[in-house]
């Protein structure tokens, strides 16, 4: 009878597992001057997490958010005050320093963790190195003769490749890959661009997949489509080809929720999802992968800046709790350790439903021995 119920138990395991995840949405505020915003995915819990030294005199617009896992830091582009704001992932001020040009929009921070690119709505950027702390400059324009040929303009918001090869950038006229030297170091060669015409104002890129021959990203678009013609705001989807250069604009991935509006900030979530804001209204959309709107939020007040990041707390698995590859005595082990635990973010919860408890147990013994 216990083989039964056991058997019974296992089956439900099973039937119940599915992919779960918890992860916080952070917003950088405009108008409203609070700083970094907050939205925990699922529980659906909102605030302000936390800002740097507000100034009483000076405008606290913060815009660009890019995530240092490995520092448990959070760096925002204060854009008025030209400087960058960097708190820890509980939203307290940690430092301040001072941006490499005037007026930070866009910041990507390198996989390899010591290279951070900060654009800045003009043809320059700049480059900060953790390490040594020295900046420089990256300019996307060249000499000939006594004119200055710009060839990259308005940059705005930035993200790198998952592998550091090439950094993608909203700009005056379409999105565009930029190469990476083999160390982080960004140049200013770029590679491939493409836009829906010349006076296209993409604001802000996010990568949703990428692989040997293509990587995929998504854009939120505002194009100029003529005389007395509304502008074209929606999400549009991109690919840039590897290994030999080439790119093109697949077409539209969702429209704009609110006509009229500016589609400002987006971000991909582990779960494929993708998040947006509006600048205008000061709500955020969640959108699948198919582009339909699941839910949205009213964030702003009103507006909002391009900031937009995901920093995950927990996605579930098949059990392997050590991530060594094999679910085995060492991983039933950890979740017995750990039973009744509610602690956020850890592994030995493996459906991510906030509490370890019988069904991590029962997920570990239904794959138990996977991988080994």
């Amino acid at each position: 009878m216990r083989g039964i119920l056991l058997i019974g138990l296992l089956l439900w395991s099973a039937g119940v597992y599915a992919q779960h995840y918890q992860y916080r949405v952070l917003i950088g505020d405009r108008d409203a001057e609070r700083g970094v915003l907050y939205y925990d995915y699922p529980t659906g819990n909102f605030g302000v997490l936390g800002i740097c030294n507000p100034s009483d005199t000076a405008s606290d617009f913060y815009y660009g958010i890019a995530i240092h896992h490995e520092r448990g830091e959070i760096w925002v582009c204060n854009v008025l005050r030209n400087r960058i704001d960097i708190l820890d992932f509980d939203g307290n001020c940690l430092r301040t320093m001072s941006s490499g040009f005037s007026r930070p929009h866009g910041i990507a921070i390198h996989p390899n963790g010591d290279k951070v690119v900060f654009s800045h709505n003009t043809f320059a950027m700049a480059e900060y190195t953790i390490s040594t702390g020295q900046w420089r400059p990256i300019l996307f324009a060249y000499q000939d003769g006594e004119y200055t040929v710009i060839y990259l303009d308005g940059i705005y918001g930035i993200e790198w490749h998952p592998e550091g090869r090439y950094l993608y950038a909203a700009a005056r006229g379409g999105v565009a890959e930029i190469v990476a030297d083999p160390d982080g170091s960004l140049t200013n060669s770029v590679r491939c661009q493409i836009g829906v015409n010349a006076v296209s104002i993409p604001w802000d890129v996010a990568v949703i997949s990428g692989d040997a021959q293509t990587t995929r990203l998504t854009a939120t678009d505002d194009d100029f489509m003529g005389a007395n013609q509304p502008r074209l705001r929606r999400v549009g989807l991109y690919a840039f080809d590897m290994p030999q250069p080439g790119c093109r604009r697949l077409g539209d991935l969702a429209g704009n929720p609110e006509p009229g509006t500016q589609l400002f900030g987006i971000a991909y979530a582990p779960d494929n999802t993708l998040w947006v804001s509006n600048y205008n209204s000061g709500r955020v959309y969640q959108l699948d992968e198919n582009g339909t709107l699941l839910r949205t939020v009213q964030a702003g007040n009103p507006k909002l800046g391009v900031g937009i990041a995901i920093l995950p707390w927990c996605w579930s698995h098949n059990g392997d709790v050590n991530a060594d590859g094999c679910v085995d005595d060492a991983d039933l082990l950890a979740v017995l350790f750990l039973f009744g635990s509610t602690e956020q973010g850890i592994r030995e919860d493996v459906n991510c439903d906030g509490v370890v408890d019988d069904a991590d147990l029962l997920t570990v013994l239904f794959h138990f021995g996977s991988g080994c």
